[in-house]
């Protein structure tokens, strides 16, 4: 395992039924972003991309992997920044933050109306700009 990343699950199913630790995990943070939007919308890869460019980038991030898809993520934490990003659609007991701002997908972007190469164009768009999050999110 890499130094510069450390893995959770903070849901998971109990005989007590189902139980959710992400109001500890993200408790105290500066900024936290919520994205919502159905499945298949793109969240779980923005949070894929921005763990892998901050990680590129040297900095730490916590992943907190969905218990019935471990390769997906339901959240991230970049532990330099205190920041954390969530898929609000899976997260129950999220905290609030210093700073929050929500971002639902099925409204920024109509999937239906966008050929598939103009889909595939956007994505690359949507990774690229990525690489920018350390620049937004520097602390002034």
């Amino acid at each position: 395992m890499n130094a510069k990343e450390s893995h959770f699950f903070a849901r998971g199913n109990t005989a007590h039924g189902a139980h959710f630790l992400y109001f500890s995990a993200f408790q105290g943070l500066e900024k936290l972003i919520v994205l919502t939007g159905p499945s298949g919308t793109g969240k779980s890869t923005v949070l894929r991309s921005i763990a892998d460019t901050l990680r590129g980038n040297g900095q730490h991030v916590q992943c907190f992997h969905s218990p019935l898809r471990p390769n997906e993520l339901d959240g991230i934490i970049a532990t330099e920044l205190n920041i954390g990003i969530l898929d609000g659609d899976v997260c129950e007991g999220i905290p609030s933050a210093g700073e929050s701002l929500s971002i639902h997908f099925a409204e920024a972007i109509d999937y239906q109306r966008i050929s598939s190469e103009v889909l595939k164009q956007s994505q690359s768009l949507i990774k690229s700009s990525l690489r920018l999050i350390p620049k937004l999110t520097s602390r002034s």
